[in-house]
């Protein structure tokens, strides 16, 4: 008959760790595949997403330039690429330039550029001229031509302004 059994209350201690938010943040961070060969390997729609992801790598310091460029610049980099995905990949590089040397801009905007020779608004410039050049028509056919050329130029330019305007929204 002991008056105290029964009126102690029990405890209960449990010992919780605490999720760490770095691991979750290496996680999620995957390395970025900066290899050549297995950058060309890639499927087109892939070698465009690796591009973004590269120039946005380049622009917090975490990838060479040169790594981008010397990819960028290899003709196995363009080849089976629709005009769509090249033409977006042209536009990538162009809203980027600022990330590349001096040198390495001159190239990037030259026609002996494989990315320019087929993706370049130049290049349909160039071609819609040689049209009207060599068109029976007249002037008529080569000016609705030209229109054509001219509003494709500015919308590309547009969507420049666009990609310079959420890197800047990305970096505030």
């Amino acid at each position: 008959a002991n008056p105290l059994n029964r009126r102690l209350p029990a405890e209960v201690v449990s010992r919780r760790r605490k999720p760490e938010k770095n691991a979750a943040a290496k996680q999620e961070e995957t390395p970025l595949a900066t290899d050549r060969a297995s950058v060309l390997a890639m499927k087109p729609e892939q070698r465009l997403k690796w591009l973004s992801k590269a120039l946005q790598k380049c622009q917090e310091g975490k990838v060479a330039n040169n790594v981008i460029y010397d990819i960028v610049t290899n003709k196995g980099f363009t080849s089976e690429v629709a005009e769509k995905i090249g033409a977006k990949m042209f536009r990538a590089v162009r809203a980027n330039l600022a990330l590349f040397s001096q040198k390495q801009q001159r190239f990037l905007q030259d026609d002996d550029c494989r990315l320019v020779q087929l993706f370049g608004a130049s290049r349909r410039m160039a071609g819609a001229g040689g049209a009207d050049a060599g068109g029976g028509e007249g002037g008529e056919g080569g000016s609705g031509e030209a229109g054509v050329v001219a509003a494709a130029a500015s919308s590309s330019d547009a969507d420049g302004m666009m990609a310079r305007v959420r890197e800047f929204a990305r970096q505030k």
